[in-house]
C-alpha cells in the first residue's frame, strides 16, 4: 500500500513537471510564433485574422487565452468585422505540444458578436473557411492553407453571451434580426468534415432563452453552399407573427388582412441540404387569437395547428404528409409543388374524413349566431398554378352528416345528409332531403362555374312556410304556407348575389290569404325579392300583376309593393284577409280592380297605417248589408214641410226590392281611387241600382271610417210616383224628371247614416214655396201650362283631402 502511495506521488510529481514544462513550451511558441498564428488562421478562414493580446491560460487545462479577437468581413459583403470577441480560450493537446505541435483540444469564445450580411452577391459567411483569395497577404507568403486548417482543427467549441445579427440589404430599408444570448456547444469544427452543434438563444425579443437547436453541419461544399449537408432540429417558443414578420420572406410569405394575437410555438427538423432535404414542421398556435380579414376569427384556447412532413428536391416540394387541426376538424392534406421561378403548381390531396361542426359558430364570421351540429367530410384533389388567372381544377367530394344549424334571423336547418360533388370547374348536388324550420325540402343542383358559383337549381317542398326562409312572419293570424312548392332557377354570386326563379304552388297562404294556382317569376338580390310576374286565384277571383318583397328595408320592417289587376274577387273575402270583419259585414260584390299599393311593417295595424296606392276599382253584384241607403235619403224627406211623416204603404209595395229589404242591392259602384295612410280616397265615384244612383266622393279609412258626400237620383219611374205622393217635390227633380237629392255618408262601419244636406233642404222648401205662390196665380189668371220650375243645385260633394 506504502509502494502504491509513493508511486501516486512520484506521478504527480511527473505530471506536474511535464506541465509547467508545457506551458513554457507553449508561452514561448505563442510569444515567438504570433505572426505565424495570425497567418495560418487567416489562410484557414479565407479572412484577415487579428488579436490584440495573448498570454498562456489554465482554464480547463493548458492553452492560451486571446483577447481582442476580430475576423475581417470578405470585403465584397463590407468593410467591417465578421466577428469580434473580447476573448477566446484554446485549450491544447498536452502530447501534441510537447513534439512542438499545436492541436486544440478546446475554444471557448466569450461574448462574440458575429455580423451576418445578405446582399445580391450572398450571404458573406458562404465563404468561411475557402482560403486565401488571390492577392491576399497570406497568400503572398506562402502560407500553406491546407496545414493551417489541419494545426487549427479544433474538437470542442463553446460560444458564451454570443451575439448574431443578421442584415438583409436586399430589402429597402435594409432588414435586422438580431440573436441575443447566444450559447453554443460544437464539436469536431472543421470545414472539411461534419461537426455536432447544440445551441440555446433569445430572439425575437424574448426575455428569455426561446431557441434551441442541435443537429450536425457540414462539410462545407463551398462551391455550393446551398449543398452542404445539415441534420437538425429547432425549437422556437413564445413569438409573435409581428416580431416574426421583421423578416421580409416572413413579411411577404403572411396573407394580407392576417393577424395573430398571442404566442405560438415553432418546431423544424431538417435532414439534408437547403436544396434536398427532408424537412417535418410544427406551428402551434393554440394560445395565439387568429383572425384573417372579416371571414375568421379563433379564440384564445381554440386548438389550431399545423404540422408537416416534406421533402425538397430542387425545385419540387413533396408533402408526404401534413396536418391542419382547428377546432375538433384534423384536415390532412398530400401532393407536390413546383416552383419554376414565379410560378408555382400544385397539386394536393385534401383529407378529413370527421370533422365536428360544433362550435365552428365562434370561429367562421359566415356563421356567426348559428349553433351548429353534425358531420362533415372532405375529400378533395385540387391542381393548379397560384397566381394564375384560370381558377383551381377540384375534384372530390365535400360531405355534411346530419346536419342542424339555427340561429336568429337565419332559416332553421335540420338534418341535412348531403354530398356535394366536385368535376374540375364545376360541381353538383344529388337530390338531397332535409327540413328548413321544420318544413319538409327537396334540393338539387348544379354548379357550372365554382368561381362566380354560377348555378342551377330545382326545390321542392310539399309543404313550406315561408317564415322559415326569412319572409312573412310568425303570427298565427297570418300564418303563410306554400304547398306542393316548386322553385326552379339559377344563382351567381357576382359582382353581388342574385337568385332567377320560377315559382308555383298549388295552394296555401301568403300572410293569411289564401290562394291556389300560385305561379311566379322571381328574382331575388341584396334582400329584395322582386315577382314579375305572379299569378294566382285569392279571395274568390284572380290576381295578377308584379309585386316585390324586401325582408329589412329601412328600419328593420319588411316593405312590399304590388301593381296589378284583380279581377270577380269576393269583397268579404278581401275584408276578411284585410283584418275588417265589420266592412265584412258591411259589404259585399265581386270586385274588379288595376292599382299599385305600397306599405311596410310586420303587423297589419303598422302595415295599415302606412299603406299607400292608386288605381281604379268596380264592384259588381254588389250589396250594402243592413243600410238600405234609398229608404234612409228618401226618409229624410219627411222633415220637409209639406211631405207624410212616412213613405205611403202602396209606393213600398210597389218598389218591395227597394223598401222591403233591410239592404241596398246595387248592379255596379266604379270609382277611381287613392290610398294615402290607410284612408282610401274617391275623387268621383258611381253607384247603379234597379231604382236610383248616386255619385260622390269622399273617403273610406281601413279602420272602418266612412266619410262621403253623395247625390241621391231616383229612377224617373220611382221620381214619378214620389211627386204623386207629393207635389211639391216636383220641385226636387231635374230637366230629365229625376229626383235629386244631396246627402253625406257618415259613421264607422258597420253604424254609418245618411243624412240629406239640410242647405239643399232649405233652399228646396224656398223654391216649393215660390211654385206653389206661382202656380197658385197662374190657375188665378188661367195659365195652367207654365213649365215646372228648375228644382235647387245640389252643393257639390267637396273633394276628399
Amino acid at each position: 500500500m506504502r509502494k502504491i502511495a509513493i508511486a501516486g506521488v512520484v506521478l504527480l510529481v511527473l505530471i506536474a513537471g511535464l506541465a509547467t514544462f508545457a506551458a513554457t513550451r507553449l508561452d514561448e511558441y505563442i510569444t515567438n510564433n504570433r505572426a505565424e498564428i495570425s497567418a495560418r488562421a487567416s489562410a484557414a478562414l479565407g479572412r484577415e485574422f487579428a488579436f490584440e493580446s495573448a498570454a498562456v491560460s489554465f482554464r480547463g487545462g493548458i492553452g492560451a487565452r486571446l483577447d481582442g479577437i476580430r475576423i475581417a468581413d470578405d470585403r465584397t459583403f463590407s468593410s467591417g468585422d465578421f466577428v469580434t470577441a473580447d476573448s477566446v480560450y484554446v485549450r491544447v493537446k498536452l502530447l501534441p505540444l510537447l513534439r512542438r505541435r499545436i492541436e486544440a483540444a478546446s475554444i471557448m469564445l466569450v461574448r462574440p458578436v458575429i455580423e451576418l450580411v445578405q446582399t445580391k452577391h450572398g450571404l458573406n459567411a458562404a465563404g468561411l473557411g475557402a482560403g486565401p483569395k488571390a492577392g491576399d497577404a497570406s497568400a503572398a507568403d506562402g502560407a500553406d492553407s491546407t496545414a493551417g486548417a489541419a494545426a487549427i482543427a479544433i474538437a470542442l467549441l463553446n460560444i458564451a453571451e454570443g451575439t448574431i445579427r443578421y442584415t438583409d440589404n436586399t430589402v429597402s430599408p435594409p432588414s435586422v434580426l438580431t440573436i441575443e444570448n447566444l450559447a453554443v456547444e460544437a464539436t469536431d469544427l472543421d470545414v472539411t468534415r461534419p461537426m455536432s452543434f447544440s445551441m440555446t438563444a433569445s430572439v425575437l425579443g424574448a426575455e428569455r432563452d426561446n431557441l434551441q437547436a442541435s443537429g450536425e453541419l457540414g462539410p462545407l461544399n463551398a462551391d455550393s453552399p446551398a449543398a452542404t449537408a445539415i441534420r437538425a432540429s429547432l425549437k422556437l417558443s413564445d413569438v409573435t407573427i409581428d416580431e416574426l414578420a421583421r423578416a421580409p420572406a416572413v413579411a411577404n410569405a403572411l396573407p394580407e388582412g392576417l393577424r395573430v394575437t398571442g404566442p405560438i410555438d415553432l418546431a423544424l427538423e431538417i435532414d439534408g441540404s437547403a436544396s434536398a432535404a427532408k424537412v417535418a414542421a410544427r406551428v402551434d398556435a393554440a394560445r395565439a387569437a387568429v383572425n384573417y380579414a372579416a371571414a375568421f376569427a379563433k379564440p384564445t384556447g381554440v386548438p389550431f395547428s399545423f404540422s408537416a412532413q416534406a421533402r425538397r428536391s430542387n425545385e419540387t416540394i413533396t408533402i408526404d404528409e401534413s396536418s391542419l387541426v382547428l377546432n375538433r376538424a384534423v384536415v390532412n392534406t398530400t401532393g407536390t409543388v413546383k416552383t419554376a421561378g414565379s410560378d408555382t403548381a400544385y397539386d394536393l390531396a385534401i383529407r378529413a374524413p370527421a370533422i365536428d361542426l360544433e362550435g365552428w359558430d365562434k370561429i367562421l364570421a359566415a356563421l356567426a349566431g348559428t349553433a351548429v351540429s353534425g358531420a362533415g367530410a372532405i375529400d378533395l384533389r385540387a391542381q393548379g398554378r397560384s397566381g394564375s388567372a384560370e381558377p383551381p381544377s377540384v375534384t372530390g367530394t365535400v360531405a355534411v352528416t346530419r346536419m342542424n344549424a339555427s340561429g336568429t334571423g337565419r332559416p332553421a336547418l335540420q338534418d341535412l345528409t348531403a354530398k356535394l360533388t366536385f368535376k374540375g370547374r364545376s360541381a353538383s348536388l344529388a337530390p338531397t332531403e332535409f327540413k328548413i324550420a321544420g318544413s319538409p325540402v327537396r334540393l338539387q343542383a348544379d354548379i357550372d362555374d365554382l368561381v362566380t358559383l354560377a348555378s342551377r337549381f330545382t326545390l321542392t317542398s310539399p309543404a313550406l312556410d315561408p317564415a322559415g326562409l326569412g319572409f312573412g312572419d310568425d303570427d298565427p293570424k297570418t300564418k303563410e304556407i306554400l304547398n306542393d312548392l316548386s322553385v326552379k332557377g339559377s344563382l351567381r354570386n357576382s359582382p353581388s348575389q342574385q337568385v332567377d326563379a320560377t315559382v308555383s304552388a298549388s295552394s296555401g297562404s301568403l300572410r293569411g290569404a289564401a290562394f291556389r294556382d300560385l305561379v311566379a317569376t322571381m328574382r331575388y338580390a341584396d334582400g329584395r325579392a322582386r315577382f314579375e310576374p305572379v299569378q294566382m286565384l285569392a279571395f274568390g277571383g284572380r290576381l295578377e300583376g308584379t309585386a316585390g318583397y324586401t325582408a329589412r328595408a329601412d328600419g328593420g320592417a319588411p316593405a312590399f309593393e304590388f301593381d296589378g289587376k284583380v279581377r270577380q274577387v269576393r269583397l268579404p273575402e278581401l275584408f276578411a284577409y284585410a283584418g275588417l270583419p265589420a266592412s265584412e259585414q258591411l259589404l259585399d260584390g265581386l270586385f274588379d280592380a288595376e292599382f299599385a299599393v305600397r306599405g311596410k311593417g310586420a303587423t297589419w295595424d303598422v302595415i295599415r297605417s302606412a299603406l299607400t296606392g292608386n288605381g281604379r276599382m268596380e264592384i259588381k253584384k254588389g250589396t250594402l248589408k243592413d243600410f238600405n241607403i234609398a229608404e234612409a235619403v228618401l226618409g229624410g224627406l219627411t222633415g220637409v214641410p209639406g211631405l207624410s211623416n212616412s213613405l205611403s204603404p202602396s209606393l213600398r209595395s210597389k218598389y218591395p226590392a227597394l223598401f222591403a229589404s233591410k239592404n241596398t242591392v246595387f248592379k255596379d259602384l266604379s270609382s277611381g281611387v287613392k290610398l294615402v295612410n290607410g284612408v282610401l280616397h274617391s275623387d268621383e265615384f258611381t253607384l247603379n241600382a234597379d231604382d236610383f244612383g248616386l255619385r260622390g266622393r269622399g273617403g273610406y279609412g281601413l279602420d272602418r271610417s266612412v266619410d262621403f258626400d253623395a247625390v241621391f237620383l231616383a229612377s224617373k219611374e220611382l221620381s214619378a210616383d214620389l211627386v204623386a205622393e207629393s207635389s211639391i217635390l216636383k220641385y226636387l227633380t231635374n230637366q230629365a224628371g229625376r229626383l235629386e237629392l244631396p246627402f253625406d255618408l257618415k259613421g264607422t262601419a258597420p253604424r254609418i247614416r245618411a243624412k240629406l244636406d239640410s242647405r239643399f233642404v232649405a233652399r228646396a222648401v224656398e223654391k216649393a214655396a215660390a211654385g206653389a205662390v206661382a202656380d197658385l196665380l197662374g190657375g188665378l189668371l188661367g195659365r195652367r201650362h207654365r213649365q215646372a220650375p228648375t228644382p235647387p243645385t245640389p252643393s257639390p260633394a267637396p273633394v276628399a283631402p
